[in-house]
């Protein structure tokens, strides 16, 4: 009776660990199709930012940029080139991010970007115009992307009233099409 007992647990151990050990197979297929490829990370990709002109007008000015893309998404690439590059056409466009601002983050809900910025942003020259031309560039950026609607800036991952006194920015930003040149 006990090498029965015996061999009816031995049995039941090996059904337990094959059945255990299928179940993880089935967790771990998913992995790969997360992996991107090295062929993903050279993907170019063409975004189009909003930039300041350099002549002072009250309008910004679309430039498309090709990129590759690394490991950022389409709208963290069209992000990170309006935040840390030179316009293509200096004559006719300017950047207006002072100099040290970073993108801290970056995530996307419900339609809403979320676009965490550190405190350098803030130090903008003092003035309406350049805080208007800034935020409205980061929201129309943006917003060249189908799934974002609006944006919220937050600096150092706080909302706040605004860069310098002029722009609120407390809440999420829709496009501003007015500002756009026709």
């Amino acid at each position: 009776m006990l090498k029965k007992l015996a061999v009816l647990c031995t049995l039941l151990l090996c059904l337990l660990v094959v059945g255990c050990s299928e179940d993880q197979t089935a967790t771990v297929n998913p992995q790969p199709e997360t992996k991107q490829t090295q062929s993903d990370k050279d993907k170019e990709i063409t975004v189009t930012v909003y930039r300041a002109p350099a002549n002072g007008e009250e309008y910004l000015l679309p430039e498309k940029v090709t990129r590759k893309m690394g490991t950022m998404t389409a709208p963290e690439v069209a992000l990170d080139v309006l935040v840390n590059s030179s316009p293509q056409d200096t004559e006719k466009m300017v950047s207006l991010f002072p100099k040290g601002t970073k993108i801290r983050t970056m995530k996307l809900e419900n339609g809403i970007a979320y676009v965490d910025f550190s405190k350098e942003i803030t130090n903008v020259p003092q003035g309406s115009y350049t805080e208007l031309m800034l935020t409205t560039a980061i929201v129309n950026t943006l917003t060249e992307f189908p799934e974002i609607k609006k944006v919220q800036i937050l600096i150092e991952g706080k909302k706040i009233a605004s860069l310098k006194g002029h722009t609120d920015i407390l809440d999420p930003l829709e496009r501003n099409i007015t500002l756009l040149k026709k």
